[in-house]
């Protein structure tokens, strides 16, 4: 089975480039090797210069192609692929996604970023269903991250199982601040507690 494997400096840039223009699309260079049915994204960069619409992000390339002559003397990685965004929780690819994934070929790889505001956190997860990751950034966004690749002997494109250990570190985070809420939940209600107690004995007191 075909996977991508996103390091922790990846996956913090394809995440925050997403949420930078959360209402508009991102899009971005991945930079890694591949090995047998591995890709191993090391870094993400997003394109700065990308036109932005809510349902389509365009990069020209001729900007395209000096971003990636810099990436030969500034990474000692290669471009594997690119990761674009879908705002308003759309995760399916569009057919000029498709198309676009088609003429770069086999041996690259499209990154899909799907957001969503979200006031309910939840814990990153693996989701075997359609081989995503997915979990909530603070209480504001939630994240999904699907993967695909291009499939000459079968002309069509296939999704690619996403992993990163870079998740756990993140549920820590969202536990700890979790913990933290609730304590300061409990400090306010004390606190409030206490200045209805200290009126209620003002008032008994002559």
């Amino acid at each position: 089975m075909t996977k991508i494997v996103i390091s922790r400096d990846a996956f913090t840039n394809i995440v925050v480039s997403a949420v930078e223009v959360h209402a508009r699309e991102s899009m971005g260079a991945l930079l890694g090797s591949r090995r047998k049915n591995t890709y191993f994204v090391k870094e993400a960069y997003g394109f700065q210069s990308a036109e932005r619409k809510p349902l389509q992000v365009k990069m020209k390339s001729f900007r395209e192609k000096r971003i990636n002559n810099c990436f030969k003397y500034l990474s000692r990685h290669n471009v594997i692929g690119d990761f674009h965004s879908h705002p308003g929780g759309y995760d399916k690819l569009s057919t000029n996604d498709e198309r676009d994934i088609e003429s770069f070929g086999e041996d690259f790889i499209s990154v899909l970023v799907v957001m969503k505001k979200s006031k309910r956190t939840k814990l990153w997860k693996y989701n075997k269903r359609d081989k995503s990751i997915s979990g909530s950034i603070g209480e504001n966004f939630f994240v999904k991250i699907k993967a695909f690749e291009w499939d000459d002997e079968f002309e069509k494109v296939f999704s690619v199982k996403v992993e990163c250990k870079h998740m756990k570190n993140v549920n820590k985070t969202i536990k700890y601040y979790k913990k933290m809420k609730k304590k300061l939940e409990k400090m306010e209600k004390t606190s409030k507690a206490h200045e209805r107690l200290k009126l209620k004995l003002k008032r008994m007191l002559p």
